[in-house]
């Protein structure tokens, strides 16, 4: 066999790529590396043996220092040629193989022992705070996300007694001198062993990503964690029972001991840590001065503003033209909600409240806006319901009624931006500017009232008469949309309720708030990236100009209906409104927005793009026949197995991403997306190459964003390949233009748009 001495530092393989040998480390190291850790191999290990199954590696191998190995030519699959050709070093295979197995199943139970610990602890934190508030009869906050983790079975690709099994087996095979091997028993155990192999690096990153989920739990960037619902209750705490009260100590030392966890989890580590740190200790400083009384509150806003809200609920209800029977029902109903301490709970009695405040609370809202839907002047308390969900100053914080009474007043929506409160949105409706929504199976007022015609529930001349009826539109839309954004926006499905609660205020409200000017500013930073994202094809044609056909792209920004809620969540409900393709998208943000704004207008314009595609393409939207964004990122995913440009940690992602994704496609692509705009487009690679020339290829940069990228070559043949296109695409326009001008007419505005579209 070959001898070769190769150089320290030196990378033999790297993770994914293809290799033809296997290498037996005669003198010197390599360190053999997987995304959460690293093993050294030393003399008489072998190199590739933990991808003797496959063509590709799963590991990287890099030399520590000089290293000298023998070379053993291999083609995946022929372990028996391997052995029978080479039985001299069948010693070496077992001695390496059992190493690599005490070394990786070693790595997987610490990783797994710690994300035990990990999960134990959040739990055990998240209990002492849900103890804390009921203790002082606080309402609880939701930690977003901690039911799904829950909820969520760990995927353990190897059973516990892997580790005692090898073991055991090591020293049957290599220190019994009363066994021989065969060699059908030699290649069966190296078969199933290298499996074992991969299986053990693919656990133990999937339990490195469910660690790292947990850890978001604690602190993450986007302020939905268990640090934020501390920091809150300790402010309300300190504020209702003062700073001396053992409680509020104990909240206090929770905290400290929190932030004591998140430092040793190495979030610390993280940019945006510090800058909670300083907020964390800021909040502290101010929680000591205002543990205050209702005469300071009074000093504080003035004695006119907090009459203002006072009894908000009966002055709300008064002006809603409902029932006794339901302004007491409901009454009865807010005043039970607003005494219960976990308002989260799911007991049976706690949902059944819920429950019953949702449909009331929808009830009176239809009945409310019937009331003000032609006047003129609406009472800033109504305004507060229609916008926030407001019903009680009790139950929302006199502070946070103070401040949605100031912001009702002026509203920072703007209809001409296309951001809408959800009552200015159902006056569109009311006022026949917009058409009803579809509901949840897909159908719209137009396609509803036609199947009612068919079946004869109504008349030809009643169907047109009922369409253009300005309280039937806003009822179907009432009923058929808004009760469904209203909860899913808010991200707590299984625990909605509709009122505005302080318990869910865990962040400032004016933080929280989305204004027409903030989406506006958010949607301009995604299109200065994605330039074609809200763009759609159309047919343009102007005979009298010279033009008979001609496909143009124009752009039509979505129309964002802000829910009167606080949540985490937006909706993209419908890409196109009836079966125009050139009208608004519908979009649905909660008015307070927990998460990021930015990145919750990604993610919606990423489906936008998904189920723009799927409406154009109709039923061949995954035919990989017709080639389109949605029939090639379906036809990737579904066959990554067997795609050979995918390295094996790669397709170990796509594997783990899709069980995060629930195998939708959809949300896949989406995940996918929001990389694409956030780190590729700025040079910072994170999905695989198969997956960047997919999206470059249906999600082109802007020509900006393009020229930085030009200088890096995994961008840099793509680039050029699409500019040579548009190129032509520009060419044939320009002789448009020399055609038209000899022929004395301009070049339409229509077609000069294109071309700016193109240059793009």
């Amino acid at each position: 066999m070959a001898m070769k001495e190769i150089a320290p530092g030196t990378v033999i393989y790297e993770s994914g790529q293809v290799y033809d040998k296997l290498l037996l480390i005669v003198r010197g190291s390599v360190r053999a590396s997987f995304p959460s850790g690293n093993f050294l191999l030393k003399n008489g290990d072998i190199v590739c043996l933990a991808d003797i199954n496959s063509y590709r590696t799963s590991l990287k191998y890099e030399t520590v220092e000089k290293t000298t190995v023998m070379e053993y030519p291999y083609e995946c699959g022929k372990i028996s040629e391997l052995i029978n050709a080479h039985k001299d070093a069948v010693k070496y295979f077992l001695t390496s193989l059992f190493h690599q197995l005490d070394e990786l199943s070693g790595h997987y139970k610490l990783a797994k022992n710690e994300y035990t610990s990990l999960k134990n602890y959040l739990d055990e934190c998240y209990g002492d705070y849900l103890g804390c508030c009921e203790k002082i009869s606080i309402s609880s906050g939701e930690l977003t996300g901690y039911e799904d983790l829950e909820n969520a079975d760990l995927e353990e690709l190897l059973p516990d007694w892997i580790t005692g099994y090898y073991s055991d087996l090591s020293e049957l095979v290599t220190n019994s001198s009363s066994i021989s091997p065969s060699p059908e028993f030699l290649i069966g155990l190296i078969t199933k062993s290298g499996k074992d192999l991969r299986e053990l690096v693919s656990s133990s990153a999937g339990i490195e990503s469910a660690k790292s989920e947990y850890r978001n739990l604690l602190m993450n960037e986007r302020r939905v964690d268990l640090f934020e619902l501390y920091q809150s209750l300790y402010l309300k705490a300190i504020r209702k029972m003062g700073p001396d009260d053992e409680t509020v100590g104990r909240i206090y030392r929770l905290m400290n001991d929190l932030q004591l966890q998140i430092e040793t989890e190495g979030i610390n580590k993280e940019s945006f840590f510090e800058s909670r740190k300083a907020q964390h200790e800021e909040a502290m400083r101010q929680a000591n001065e205002i543990a205050r009384n209702r005469d300071e509150l009074v000093e504080e806003h003035g004695k006119e503003q907090l009459e203002r809200v006072a009894d908000s609920l009966g002055k709300i209800l008064s002006c809603a033209d409902i029932s006794e029977e339901l302004t007491k029902s409901f009454t009865d109903h807010v005043n039970a909600y607003k005494h219960t301490v976990n308002k989260n709970g799911t007991e049976d009695d706690i949902r059944k409240l819920r429950n019953a405040i949702t449909k009331e609370f929808n009830e009176i809202y239809a009945s409310a806006f019937v009331n003000y839907a032609e006047e003129a002047h609406i009472p800033t308390l109504v305004k507060m319901f229609f916008c926030f969900g407001y019903v009680d100053e009790e139950l929302a914080g006199i502070d946070n009624a103070v401040y949605l009474y100031e912001l009702a007043e002026k509203f920072p929506s703007n209809p001409e931006k296309g951001v809408y409160s959800m009552f200015e949105w159902l006056l569109e409706i009311y006022n026949g500017k917009k058409d009803p929504g579809r509901n949840e199976f897909d159908v719209d007022f137009a396609d509803f009232l036609h199947e009612e015609m068919r079946n004869k529930r109504i008349t030809k001349a009643q169907e047109h008469q009922v369409f253009v009826d300005p309280l039937m539109r806003v009822k179907y839309e009432l009923e058929s949309v808004f009760p469904s954004v209203n909860k899913t926006t808010t991200g707590r499905i299984t625990t909605f309720c509709p009122l505005f609660s302080e318990h869910n205020v865990i962040k400032s409200p004016d933080n929280m708030l989305v204004s027409a000017d903030s989406v506006t500013e958010k949607l301009k930073s995604i299109t200065d990236v994605d330039f074609g994202a809200y763009y759609r094809q159309t047919v343009f044609a102007s005979p009298d100009e010279g033009i008979n056909k001609e496909f143009i792209n124009v752009e039509v920004l979505p129309d964002i209906i802000l829910a009167p809620n606080i949540g985490n969540r937006g909706i993209m409900w419908q890409e196109i409104e009836g079966k125009r393709r050139t009208t608004p998208a519908r979009m649905f943000l909660s008015v307070f927005q927990q998460e990021d704004l930015g990145i919750q207008l990604i993610r919606l314009t990423g489906q936008f793009r998904w189920e723009m595609c799927k409406r154009v393409q109709g039923a061949r939207w995954n035919d990989i026949t017709e080639r389109s964004l949605t029939s090639e990122y379906f036809d990737y995913v579904q066959y990554y197995r067997k795609n050979n440009e995918l390295s094996p940690d790669a397709k170990d992602k796509i594997k783990n991403d899709m069980a995060r994704c629930k195998n939708s496609f959809r949300e896949m692509f989406i995940r996918d997306y929001l990389v694409w705009i956030q780190f590729e487009s700025q040079g910072a690679p994170r999905l695989n190459k198969v997956a960047r020339n997919l999206l470059f290829t249906y999600v082109p940069f802007s020509a900006a964003t393009r020229e930085k990228l030009k200088i890096n070559p995994m961008y840099k043949d793509m680039i050029e390949r699409y500019e040579t296109r548009q190129k032509a695409k520009l060419h044939r326009l320009d002789n448009l233009g020399v055609k038209l001008k000899n022929m004395g007419k301009p070049m339409p505005r229509e077609i000069l748009n294109e071309m700016e579209f193109i240059k793009a």
